[in-house]
């Protein structure tokens, strides 16, 4: 007779318990999508033809931020030059939707912009940049800026955050710093050697081999 009030009770206790929603989120008792919104990834900047670290991401939750799963999220580059990894995606049993994102080939600001037919009037824009990268030939005798094509001093200019490639097409080089400030060098040129400059200054740089035959500048700012 004991057992069975025990077992009564229990049973009592986990009737009032699945009715309480037993103390976890479900999903399936959110509410109709009532606000979205940026959750990750503006603001970003990559190197051209490089992916952006982190994917963009946006949030549909209703009135009470729950979130609301098997929302579609429509994604579009609304200028500058990147590659999207889809034209839509879905929001997951906690409301995100994400996209993957590639700079293309041109370097600059760009913008894209989320959208949602499950939330009427809300458009949502994420503000990227597509930073560059200036290529220097290391030709037999002289380093060459294939942007501006010049040569003794080779020199480019970059944003901070722009990177610098050396490519070797003709002889043995390297890459030395001088003076200061100063960055990274490489010991040889056997393959392409790339150094993105974070800080702004004017770098001077030669080849260790041919010393101040090979000069070279770059201009971060």
């Amino acid at each position: 007779m004991r057992d069975r009030l025990m077992m009564a009770r229990w049973a009592v206790a986990v009737t009032m318990l699945a009715a309480c929603g037993g103390g976890g989120t479900d999903n399936n008792s959110a509410g109709p999508p009532a606000l979205f919104t940026r959750n990750a990834g503006d603001g970003q900047s990559a190197l051209v033809t490089a992916g952006f670290t982190q994917n963009l991401q946006v949030k549909v939750t209703d009135q009470d931020l729950n979130g609301v799963s098997q929302i579609t999220v429509n994604w579009e580059v609304q200028s500058g030059s990147l590659v999207l990894g889809g034209a839509s995606s879905v929001t997951n049993a906690q409301g995100v939707a994400s996209i993957g994102v590639t700079a293309g080939a041109t370097d600059g600001p760009a913008l894209i912009r989320a959208t949602t037919t499950s939330v009427a009037g809300t458009t949502l824009d994420f503000n990227l940049t597509v930073k560059p990268v200036r290529v220097v030939n290391a030709q037999d005798f002289f380093f060459q800026s294939v942007r501006n094509n010049s040569q003794g001093p080779a020199v480019d200019t970059i944003p901070v955050g722009g990177a610098l490639r050396w490519v070797q097409v003709g002889g043995v080089h390297n890459v030395v710093p001088v003076g200061s400030p100063s960055f990274t060098g490489a010991a040889n040129l056997t393959s392409p050697y790339t150094m993105i400059f974070n800080i702004a200054g004017t770098y001077q740089y030669d080849c260790g081999i041919h010393f101040t035959f090979m000069p070279g500048q770059v201009v971060v700012q």
